[in-house]
């Protein structure tokens, strides 16, 4: 998951643009990333090869990339006309060293795209203020939809969670860090799925357990 971490702080908005490509064409870029970038495709299809990844990208998806990779390439094969918009940025938080791909139905995403694609270009008073909001606000809805797309296979990570819970529940001896440990997983992605399955955090829906 790209926000595994809650708590990104950005340092600096490095630079936003838009990119326009027509017809099929190979891009190449520099393989060592200075900067993370977080990318929206508006329209089109495209395949990323990222330092041995294959990523295929199509239109309404979020694609984040990770700075400071010394081996393997990066290009991306244009399968029909696109239209991008990328954000580079900083942070002193530790982020994800891998490429990685959200789903988007794209409604919501690409407006907020535009907009600071729009402030930036446009640069007026208090424009990196505006930006730097738009920014948050676009990492809180891809964080949703992280949530909302949740896949069967990461769900199955719970099982011995849930197996401990229900037996486990009415003692006052009740151990949260084991609850979480036998997911083997880290306490904000354990909090994270856990959630998206019932609805509320395991302290809430234990407590309700003990109620019911």
């Amino acid at each position: 998951m790209l926000f595994e971490n809650q708590q990104v702080n950005i340092s600096k908005i490095q630079n936003v643009v838009r990119h326009v490509s027509k017809g099929v064409t190979l891009h190449r870029y520099p393989a060592v990333l200075p900067t993370y970038e977080l990318l929206y495709f508006a329209y089109g299809r495209v395949t990323v090869n990222f330092h041995g990844q294959t990523i295929h990208i199509n239109e309404g998806d979020i694609l984040y990339l990770p700075k400071g990779l010394t081996d393997g390439e990066y290009s991306m094969l244009v399968e029909e006309e696109f239209n991008l918009y990328n954000v580079y940025f900083q942070t002193d938080s530790p982020m994800p060293n891998r490429a990685i791909k959200v789903k988007s139905d794209g409604s919501i995403l690409k407006g907020v795209y535009e907009r600071i694609y729009r402030i930036w270009k446009a640069k007026h008073d208090g424009y990196y203020f505006k930006a730097m909001q738009q920014m948050y606000h676009i990492m809180e809805l891809i964080s949703q939809l992280e949530n909302r797309y949740l896949p069967d296979r990461a769900l199955k990570r719970l099982i011995l969670s849930d197996a401990y819970m229900h037996e486990n529940y009415c003692s006052a001896h009740f151990d949260y860090e084991e609850h979480r440990r036998l997911s083997g997983l880290s306490y904000s992605y354990f909090k994270k799925l856990f959630i998206s399955k019932y609805g509320v955090p395991p302290v809430k829906y234990i407590t309700k357990l003990r109620i019911d």
